[in-house]
């Protein structure tokens, strides 16, 4: 797929999700009757732009908000048509209005598996994490509960999870922890976990 088709394609996706988990309720007298909104976002992606099945999750919805992250920014200086950013960009529901999207990494970078996931811990922080393939990525953390901020001033860069992961996955899970799962290096090596009670 070219780099347009795959926009297309998220645009899609990401029209479909917003509209399944938090659409607008449909006529009691007409169910069914909800409209789907194509809702374009991002620009000069990669492959896997916003999905690879390894890693997630790439969207959440906290506090009435939907906010997902993704690659782009292929056309931005230093991405050079091929290399991308991680951004992360909010979205009001019941407006149906994306709000401003934020380049939070500085460094492009061509390896598909380096896409961020997203998560909120029990203070409604948001944490992200990217550049996961055989390295630790980098964890941000929102400086503000249910907020992205207006720029990457607004995370603050968190503890190295650890030293080597590759497809990380996040679920919460009881007790108000979180469970990560993980591939501890390349394609031969084992597949881990870490449980966490402290975000």
């Amino acid at each position: 797929m070219k780099s347009n088709q795959i926009y297309i394609f998220c645009s899609l996706l990401f029209a479909v999700l917003v509209t399944q988990v938090a659409c607008d309720n449909p006529d009691t007298d007409n169910p069914g009757n909800s409209e789907i909104t194509v809702v374009p976002f991002g620009e000069g992606g990669q492959l896997k732009m916003i999905y690879d099945r390894r890693q997630r999750p790439q969207a959440i919805y906290v506090n009435d908000e939907v906010y997902m992250v993704y690659n782009a920014g292929s056309h931005l200086e230093g991405g050079n048509g091929k290399k991308t950013f991680p951004f992360v960009i909010s979205y009001d529901p019941k407006s149906k209005t994306l709000g401003k999207e934020i380049q939070l990494g500085t460094k492009p970078d061509g390896d598909q598996h380096y896409c961020p996931i997203i998560w909120s811990d029990k203070e409604d922080r948001l944490h992200l994490l990217y550049g996961c393939h055989k390295t630790p990525g980098t964890h941000l953390v929102s400086n503000e509960g249910s907020s992205i901020g207006n720029s990457a001033d607004d995370w603050t860069e968190s503890s190295m999870i650890r030293d080597s992961m590759s497809y990380p996955t996040l679920f919460h899970i009881y007790d108000n922890k979180q469970l990560m799962y993980f591939r501890t290096g390349e394609h031969r090596s084992s597949w881990s976990y870490l449980i966490s009670g402290d975000n």
